[in-house]
This record gives C-alpha cells, structure tokens and sequence, in this order.
C-alpha cells in the first residue's frame, strides 16, 4: 500500500516502468460495464417485444356495454378463437346476460359482425325484440365466409328499437372485440 498526500492509503497500481495502472484501466472497465449494461437492457427489450408479439384471446366471459356474454363458441366449439378455411361460414353462440339497471325497461341489442361488416345480427336478442334488466339467454349469429388471414369478431351495446340500428360499419373497428377468426392461407400446389 502506498500512501497518498492526503495521509490515507490506496493500493498500489503501479504497472511496469513505474505508471499508474488505474489511469489505463479505469475508461476500459468503464466501457465494459457501458457495454454489458447496453447488452442487458437491449436483451431486456427484445425479450419485452416477444412477450408482447401476440395479443390475448379476448376473454370470456366479456362485457359489452351492460350484457355479459359468455360461453362463447365459435362454429360450435368453446372458446374465442379459431382457425378456418377460407369461405368457411363462421357463426358465434354465446349466452348474454343483461345488467343494464340504468335504463331498465329499455329494449338491448348486441349486435356483433367481423370489424368493417354491417351487423351481421344480435347475440342479445328476445325474440325479436331486446333483452331487459335482468332476463338472460343464448343467442347465435351467423357472421357470413371466413377470408384468408385474421377478422376480429366485434359487438356493440345497443338500447335501440333493433337490431344494429346504430351500428357503423366503418366505426366498428373500434368496438369491443369478442372472438377472433383465422381463416388459413390457402396452399399452394
């Protein structure tokens, strides 16, 4: 140990030919630890955006606007997402409940389609006309042909005198997604 002006001691770090070690190493072991940090906050990010990559399955049960659906299946089978051949009908069951205690003696629609679609028709829907507060029951649309790729089945709460009355079809992107539908490319021969 050597001792500095100061009185307090220090390692001594002198290399060959008498030069102070620490005055060579320090920016290196500085861009070391630059480096490694750079690596694991890049790695951190990457492995982030892999996580993130694939967006959930919508959930069931789902709420849109004051009806809960649940149960739901597509063409048959439980669960909100599929895969189908193009030109394949799709059609979406699910059971609804309604909640609406805001309007109670309103008549509710949920209307549903693929995103982009007019209302392909109402999950939510008694006998022709809406559900009210506190009535339940199970209603299926028929969406129409699957397309290649992915559609996002969508639904929206309506108190209205039918079915989609204020549905938009260029608006419905923005609606609550309730399935997915995935229509498989069609191979090549």
């Amino acid at each position: 140990m050597a001792s500095d002006p100061k009185g307090s001691t220090r390692p001594n770090l002198k290399g060959i030919g008498g030069t102070d070690m620490r005055s060579t190493h320090d920016p290196v072991i500085r861009r070391f630890r630059l480096v490694l940090l750079a690596v694991i906050a890049t790695a951190g990010l990457v492995f982030a955006g892999v996580a993130q990559a694939a967006p959930p399955q919508p959930p069931d049960p789902h709420t849109v606007g004051a009806t809960t659906l649940s149960h739901i299946e597509l063409n048959g089978v439980l669960g909100t997402e599929i895969t189908v051949a193009p030109g394949e009908d799709v059609k979406i069951r699910a059971n609804w409940a309604d909640n609406n205690t805001g309007c109670p003696h309103c008549e509710d629609f949920v209307a549903t389609a693929f995103a982009g679609n007019p209302a392909a028709g109402c999950i939510e829907e008694e006998d022709g006309s809406g559900g009210f507060v506190g009535q339940s029951g199970t209603g299926e649309v028929d969406l129409g042909p699957a397309l290649p790729g992915k559609r996002e089945v969508v639904a929206q709460f309506e108190e209205v005198f039918f079915c989609g009355q204020f549905w938009n079809a260029s608006e419905s992107t923005n609606y609550p997604v309730i399935a997915i539908v995935k229509g498989k490319k069609p191979s090549k021969k």
